[in-house]
C-alpha cells in the first residue's frame, strides 16, 4: 500500500470512528495513527475532531526518532515538545 493509500484509509477509518451516530467517541474527540512504513507513522494532529479530518489533520511521524526519546532521561515537558517537533517529518497547518 502507498503512502497515499494508507493516509486515505486513515481518514476513512478516522470518520467513522468520529461519526456521532456511533457513538464510538464523546465529540467526535480521540486518537489514530497508521505505520507508512518501517520508518514512519502517520498520527492524528491534537486539536482536530474526528468527523471532519481530512489529510491536513494528520502529522508523519519518525519511529526511530521518536523512540529514542524513550531514552531520554530527567526531560520535562518543553523538552518532550521540541523532541517531537523535530521528529515530526511532515506537517500541515503548523501542527
Amino acid at each position: 500500500m502507498t503512502e497515499e493509500e494508507t493516509l486515505a484509509n486513515l481518514i476513512k477509518l478516522s470518520r467513522k470512528l468520529g461519526e456521532r451516530a456511533n457513538h464510538y467517541v464523546i465529540l467526535g474527540e480521540g486518537n489514530t495513527s497508521a505505520r507508512i512504513d518501517d520508518k514512519s507513522f502517520w498520527v492524528k494532529a491534537s486539536g482536530v475532531s474526528l468527523d471532519g479530518i481530512d489529510s491536513d489533520s494528520f502529522v508523519k511521524v519518525s519511529f526511530e526518532k521518536v523512540l529514542q526519546m524513550l531514552e531520554w532521561e530527567n526531560i520535562g515537558d518543553e523538552e518532550i515538545k521540541q523532541g517531537l517537533k523535530e521528529d515530526t517529518l511532515s506537517s500541515v497547518g503548523g501542527r
